[in-house]
């Protein structure tokens, strides 16, 4: 049987951040009250709550992020605060701090990397502007600055940090974020730029976004393109991508990629239980295809990429007994 601790203030729209073993719900809405500025601590070793000192200022749909033992929040609703504060978890003690550059924003994106915090995107009170803005905030300095513009102007996105990239799922543009986005990018701290990933399995925005181990995603929940709440838990695997076809990036021991410059293609090894009938599909981060079917011998099969646009690519091989995911890149 499993025991879960229930949280007694009922609200939506608040912020919840990780450290330290522990979570913090900060802030949030409720109908009778508005805009919240509780904050509360959960120990999943203990299965308890604790009230901690409450933010200065209510809000909800705001972000924020975990930074060296401190919780950095700011945007938010209603449209006048464009405060930015910071919660130290070991003093339980809140200050304000040097204000968002853009100024009111809402359900942008928060992520901690190298030590500061990064606010990506965010819409404004009206639902007019849309912003494709990176901008970070520096601990040591007290003071703001703007990182790579992001590929595409949005908000409600799922954002986490995983192994030096900040990713940015879905969101959208317009009322509740209509309509929606599936394409999946991420600030590689290690070039500074933004790059494409694979997408996301469908379009939604105001999903959470959280980071695994084993190079693992999970975005949860969110709305459809149509409003509609979704239950969905999709996993996504954030291994580091190869830089050209030679080094092609596999994620399970039960096939093998291998390059065959000779034909401009690969060569996939199937293990031993492979069926005789192989379809190969190759899915671009922009949602072309190329796919084929051809009898394996010997358990390997030969796939052309001739007239392939160098890019990422979802290799989906099926054949009568199973399914296998691999990726690949192609220059």
């Amino acid at each position: 049987m499993v025991y879960t601790c229930v949280n007694e203030r009922a609200r939506n729209d608040l912020f919840v951040v990780a450290y330290g073993g522990k979570l913090y719900a900060i802030g949030g809405y409720n109908s009778s009250g508005g805009a919240q500025n509780a904050v509360e601590e959960y120990n999943p070793a203990t299965n308890t709550w604790t009230t901690k000192a409450p933010m200065p200022t209510p809000r909800s749909l705001f972000s924020g992020a975990a930074v060296n033992g401190k919780i950095y929040v700011t945007g938010g609703w209603p449209a006048t605060y464009a405060v930015h504060e910071v919660y130290d978890i070991a003093t339980n003690t809140w200050s304000t701090k040097a204000p968002l550059a853009l100024g009111k924003l809402q359900l942008g994106g928060g992520a901690a990397m190298g030590g500061k915090f990064y606010f990506l995107g965010g819409k404004n009170y009206t639902n007019t502007s849309f912003y494709d803005t990176c901008s970070i905030y520096n601990p040591g300095t007290d003071s703001w600055s703007y990182g790579p513009v992001m590929p595409v102007a949005r908000f409600a996105s799922g954002t986490t940090y995983q192994h030096g990239r900040i990713y940015h799922m879905g969101g959208g543009q317009g009322y509740f974020a209509h309509p929606n986005f599936d394409n999946n990018v991420y600030l590689d701290s290690a070039t500074n730029t933004w790059q494409t990933a694979l997408p996301c399995l469908a379009k939604r925005s105001y999903a959470m976004a959280v980071a695994a181990p084993n190079n693992k995603i999970y975005l949860i929940a969110g709305i459809d393109s149509a409003g509609n709440p979704v239950t969905w838990n999709h996993e996504y695997s954030s291994g580091l991508f190869p830089t050209g076809i030679n080094d092609a990036v596999l994620p399970a021991v039960t096939v093998q990629l291998y390059p065959n410059p000779a034909t401009d293609g690969f060569i996939v090894g199937l293990p031993e239980t492979a069926g005789t009938v192989t379809t190969v599909t190759l899915t671009s981060v922009t949602g072309q295809r190329h796919t084929a079917a051809w009898h394996a011998g010997a358990g390997r099969l030969s796939v052309q990429t001739t007239g392939l646009a160098t890019g990422v690519y979802a290799v989906s091989i099926t054949d009568d007994k199973v399914r296998y995911v691999a990726t690949l890149v192609v220059q």
